[in-house]
């Protein structure tokens, strides 16, 4: 639990609606070449982790997306990406 923030939102989207919608119009779109990885589970069922791996396998950011949502979405590829550039490996 954050009991304490530092966090300043822009006057103009302090609304967490104006902020939503206006991220979703003007996010950048990132390409990423992700690596699809199956794991079957014992109930005949599978999940499929897309992953961005780099040498250094020290630290490992896992990322969750919403129910309605997958890794190919702005949000998902900017984290990705950026991430990825500061040396973190990911699993989506």
């Amino acid at each position: 639990m954050i009991l304490e923030s530092k966090y300043k939102p822009t006057f103009w989207l302090r609304n967490g609606h104006i902020s939503t919608i206006f991220t979703s119009l003007f996010r950048k779109h990132h390409i990423v070449n992700y690596e699809r990885k199956r794991i079957k589970t014992p109930d005949n069922d599978f999940l499929d982790l897309d992953c961005l791996f780099q040498n250094n396998q020290e630290k490992l950011a896992i990322i969750f997306h919403g129910l309605e949502s997958d890794t190919q979405q702005d949000y998902m590829t900017g984290m990705a990406k950026m991430l990825f550039e500061q040396g973190f490996p990911s699993l989506h």
